[in-house]
């Protein structure tokens, strides 16, 4: 039988204590009498146990203390008057602050335990009862803070406008915002504010898409992409690169600098591609060359000045880069950026986006190596001012005839599509393919050349026929349609390739589809040749012979002023 070891020295005085800590403090347990006894062998393993129950009841009344203080601190919570959160705006004199609290500001003392060198406007702090003093600091609420739109200074205060159009004063606690001047603070900034307190909080970063600019690499497009527009084309490059890439001698016949031109014509017809095509061998020729692309409503902002000051970012980047190379700015739908002042929809707002164009185009002239190229829908509708700035020369992109059309079509149905039949008569079919799209949509006799009936005010009609309709962008989609469906009768059924009928159906989709198009508030934008003041009573659809016509297509629009009188005349009239 192994030996019970006996207890140490060092652990009989342990055991004292925890005896002595657990016991009647008036009668201790002496060492000789804990000594006496651990030496019977056999009280030796029961006195050890009697040690290690004394450490766990003594962990167990040192843990009930703890929860018996954090109880009554709780209860002193739930039963006492609450502290108070508030927000801090700014240090005062004499070692007080500044704060906002239950809807009002409100001077008060900073407890010593509170590092008030620490806070920052905008941090949660909490106040004693009463809201007399600072004694700690809490998680800032969002309670009250909203974005807003910086629009300028007043003196040492800051004018914000919020989504609404409501404008406000901000006071800027000091340590809030760097010095202004780098801090990039502009107009249309967006400001973190507390709109109770009316005080500033912080500029929020910008993202990265927002440091705003329109230089882009040239996209790749080459001649055969054109499709029957190479004459043009052609056109319009002499005239921009005459004075583009023969600076000198242009100047020595007194022209201008900075080449420009204004491409008019309906939409789809190919003045972007233009642009494009001429950036891509710009940049072919010469290597170093940018394609700065604007689109309407790319300067567009909710923000008072920010329009403005996106214009002037913008055109700052395209100055950096015509130092060291050549650009081509395509401004694209300018009626909705150069629309004749007084008249925009805007009213003064987007006459001052206007003008701060106008100032930057200036800006270009000295610049030989900036083209300028804009393109339009509505001639009649832009500034004069602006028309002159880009340079006075006004190329009209007319809709493609019946030739340019089957150009266009042998773009988007090339050889080495699948035709039915294939092989050897593969050429003869995508002939006869678009000969048949071509007839359906310019032949006057055809049964989708009819799109639609306009009737105006004065009792005119004028039938629109599809040919008047007819875009580059419309013969893609037509070609488009055409290959789906014989794509999914492939799939279907398998073999075979891009059949007469294909396009035949594809035509006559496409015509009903402009059918669907046109109504009363659009029609100006489709016939350019339909001058703006003409007042349009109806567009009614034209159904080809043998469709089937369902019940009339009502298109809401807004009531005009003289309704009550063409349903007084005629009240069976539907404009």
């Amino acid at each position: 039988m192994p030996r019970t070891m006996h207890p140490s020295r060092e652990e009989l005085a342990e055991i004292i204590k925890l005896a002595t800590d657990l016991t009647d403090p008036g009668h201790p347990v002496s060492v000789e009498q804990l000594a006496s006894c651990a030496d019977e062998e056999a009280r030796a393993p029961l006195l050890r146990l009697c040690a290690t129950e004394a450490r766990r009841q003594k962990e167990c009344v040192r843990r009930m203390a703890g929860i018996n203080e954090r109880l009554s601190e709780q209860n002193k919570l739930l039963t006492g008057e609450p502290l108070i959160e508030a927000v801090f705006i700014r240090a005062a004199e004499n070692d007080k602050a500044v704060v906002f609290a239950r809807g009002h500001r409100q001077q008060v003392a900073v407890d010593a335990g509170v590092d008030a060198r620490a806070l920052k406007p905008g941090d949660g702090v909490l106040l004693a009862k009463g809201g007399a003093a600072i004694i700690g600091r809490c998680a800032a609420s969002l309670n009250g803070c909203v974005v807003a739109g910086f629009v300028r200074w007043a003196g040492a205060r800051m004018l914000v406008e919020y989504g609404a159009g409501q404008k406000e004063l901000l006071e800027v606690p000091p340590g809030a915002l760097e010095d202004p001047a780098v801090a990039g603070i502009e107009a249309g900034s967006e400001v973190l504010c507390h709109g109770e307190a009316r005080i500033f909080l912080e500029l929020l970063p910008k993202a990265a898409g927002d440091h705003f600019s329109i230089l882009k690499e040239p996209p790749s497009v080459s001649g055969s992409d054109m499709g029957g527009m190479e004459d043009l084309y052609q056109r319009i490059k002499t005239t921009l690169c005459a004075c583009l890439l023969h600076g000198d001698s242009a100047r020595l016949f007194g022209l201008s600098a900075r080449p420009g031109v204004l491409l008019a014509g309906p939409p789809g017809v190919g003045k972007t591609l233009i642009a494009k095509r001429l950036a891509a061998e710009l940049k072919a020729g010469h290597g170093n060359c940018v394609f700065a692309s604007v689109k309407p409503g790319e300067f567009a902002s909710k923000w008072y000045g920010e329009a403005e000051a996106r214009v002037r970012a913008a055109f700052k980047h395209l100055n950096t880069h015509a130092a060291r190379g050549l650009v081509v700015l395509y401004l694209d739908e300018v009626e909705c950026l150069g629309r004749t002042r007084g008249f925009a929809p805007g009213g003064v707002h987007d006459d001052k986006v206007l003008a701060c164009v106008l100032a930057e185009l200036d800006g270009l002239q000295s610049l030989s190596n900036v083209a300028v190229i804009a393109s339009t829908n509505r001639v009649e509708m832009l500034d004069p001012a602006f028309v002159e700035r880009i340079g006075g020369s006004i190329i009209h992109v007319p809709r493609p005839d019946a030739r340019t059309a089957a150009e266009m079509l042998k773009v988007h149905l090339p050889e080495h599509m699948p035709f039915s039949p294939n092989g050897a008569e593969r050429h003869v079919t995508r002939s006869a393919l678009i000969e048949a799209a071509v007839a359906l949509l310019y032949a006057d006799n055809a049964p989708a050349s009819a799109i639609a009936k306009v009737t105006f005010t004065d009792g005119k009609q004028r039938v629109v026929l599809a040919r008047e309709l007819v875009s580059g962008r419309l013969l893609a989609s037509l070609a488009d349609a055409a290959k789906r469906r014989a794509h999914d009768r492939f799939i279907q059924v398998g073999g075979g390739g891009i059949r007469v009928e294909d396009i035949e159906w594809a035509a006559h989709e496409t015509a009903e589809r402009m059918r669907r198009l046109l109504t009363r508030e659009n029609i100006h934008h489709y016939l350019t040749d339909l001058p703006q003041t003409t007042q349009v009573l109806s567009v009614d659809p034209v159904m080809p012979p043998g469709a089937a016509e369902g019940p009339p297509l009502i298109v809401p629009r807004p009531i005009q002023d003289d309704d009550w009188i063409i349903q007084l005349l005629d009240p069976e009239s539907q404009p």
